[in-house]
């Protein structure tokens, strides 16, 4: 059977890397799961076993939205907080500070600031308008 630990340990080594593998646990009498692995850009690892590779992928994504939502400066989540609109150049910058390639980040000056919020808030776990 294919597998993506040696030892208990995970041989998802590289940063940005995914590796999931189908399953079949003891304990459940034969259902399959997938086995999800994903290692961080910092190095951190996100792992869950869940019965279909979607249901991992959410999880990776929640785990990542929280994760991303904790690098917000102190400035940026206050005023999510009450509500206020953020200015195309703050969302770029936070974004950036994530993803230092992403188009947003970039050409924040040049891309819509519905483009910039959709992705801004997909990536930080946001909901703002």
């Amino acid at each position: 059977m294919e597998s993506i630990t040696k030892n208990g340990v995970s041989t998802t080594t590289e940063k940005g890397q995914e590796k999931y593998v189908k399953c079949v646990l003891d304990a459940f009498r034969g259902t399959e799961y997938f086995q999800y692995d994903y290692r961080h850009t910092d190095g951190e690892l996100f792992s869950t076993v869940a019965k279909t590779l979607e249901e991992c992928c959410r999880r990776r994504d929640e785990w990542l939205q929280k994760k991303n939502r904790k690098a917000l400066s102190t400035s940026v989540l206050k005023r999510i907080e009450e509500k206020k609109r953020l200015t195309k150049d703050e969302m770029g910058y936070e974004i950036g500070k994530i993803d230092p390639y992403h188009a947003a980040a970039l050409y924040w000056d040049y891309l819509k600031r519905d483009e910039i919020r959709d992705v801004f808030n997909r990536i930080f776990g946001t909901s703002i308008a």
